[in-house]
């Protein structure tokens, strides 16, 4: 066992030093809006937008290719595992675009760019129902319904948004050329913080 969690640290510690020899990552205040699906009075799911800043450190080519994310939430009742439960856009001049959108968009360049990850929740507690509707006013029983930012929910309901993204992580995957010009992929794990 001793071996293993020696195994994991110098892992982790080369995955670290690596992170700091190509890209350059931190996460910022979010003022986008969290979306609510209603089903008859039920929440189905929200996307939460956490947001990024990113530039790379490198004069290599370095390519952001995906996203994961570890929800820990006691609010959910799916299992706590890695999922790809996260959608990438980038402000483009102060507009939300998919990455799809536009080609070329996830490569990084010295620049600090904004990236937005939307966070898909479902799967919520009948406890973490009735939290949500008795701290937030629904104006409707079905649809989308936008509640504010993670700010804005920070500021009126601290303890609801923080204890859903609580102990949750993320992680990108990049795709750059090292020093000898060779392709690697490299990946970067982050806590969560309510910002």
């Amino acid at each position: 066992m001793k071996y293993l969690f020696l195994l994991v640290f110098v892992i982790e510690l080369s995955c670290s030093y690596k992170e700091q020899s190509y890209i350059s990552i931190e996460q910022k205040k979010s003022d986008y809006p969290i979306s609510l699906a209603l089903d008859n009075d039920t929440i189905k799911y929200m996307d939460i937008p956490l947001t990024f800043l990113m530039n790379k450190t490198s004069s290599k080519k370095v390519v952001l290719s995906s996203c994961t994310y570890l929800c820990a939430s006691d609010y959910t009742l799916a299992p706590h595992a890695w999922d790809f439960n996260a959608a990438l856009f980038f402000n483009v001049n102060g507009k939300v675009v998919r990455t799809s959108d536009i080609e070329g968009l996830r490569e990084m360049n010295k620049q600090q760019r904004e990236v937005i990850v939307y966070i898909r929740y479902k799967c919520f507690t009948p406890d973490f129902q009735k939290i949500v509707k008795s701290r937030i006013k629904l104006s409707q029983k079905d649809g989308i319904v936008k509640i504010g930012s993670v700010q804005e929910l920070k500021n009126n309901n601290k303890e609801l948004i923080e204890n859903l993204l609580q102990h949750d992580s993320i992680c990108f995957s990049f795709d750059y050329k090292d020093d000898i010009n060779e392709y690697r992929v490299g990946y970067v794990y982050m806590p969560v913080s309510v910002k």
